[in-house]
């Protein structure tokens, strides 16, 4: 899980989701869930690594 909740309940926005993406894959990861607001980013994976990470 990514992303940080702050004082009010709101979540903090995610600036470099994916770089993210990249390092849980790396450690294994096989399930990142990330915020809605950083799904642009997450849409710039490439293939490869979009079939290996479920997002």
């Amino acid at each position: 899980m990514v992303g940080g909740l702050n004082l009010g309940g709101a979540i903090e926005p995610v600036h470099n989701a994916l770089s993210i993406a990249e390092l849980a894959m790396e450690k294994g990861a096989a399930t990142l869930l990330v915020p809605v607001t950083a799904r642009k980013q997450i849409n710039d994976l490439s293939d490869g690594m979009a079939t290996k990470l479920c997002v």
